[in-house]
């Protein structure tokens, strides 16, 4: 795989979030009871999916001496290793 640039990982990221948000009505339809467990299935594991590498690709624009992002001592960084349950 060739080396992304940092817009290029952006982008990606970018992407992956706007892939989240379009498919969050169906979140709350399956949280409703609108869209069985059977059917809701392949959008969580997909949101997984995206979850998974929007965190991969946070990882290589944090600078190498940062603390690991379970570091409770770096509060300035908002975002949060999500799993959908």
């Amino acid at each position: 795989m060739e080396e992304m640039t940092q817009e290029q990982i952006m982008a990606e990221i970018a992407a992956c979030k706007i892939l989240l948000s379009d498919t969050d009505y169906q979140c709350q339809k399956h949280s409703e009871g609108w869209i069985t467990e059977e059917d809701y299935a392949p959008i969580k594991a997909k949101r997984q999916e995206w979850r998974n590498t929007i965190n991969s690709l946070e990882a290589l624009l944090e600078p190498e001496d940062a603390p690991a992002s379970g570091d409770s001592s770096n509060t300035s960084d908002n975002t949060t290793d999500v799993a959908e349950g």
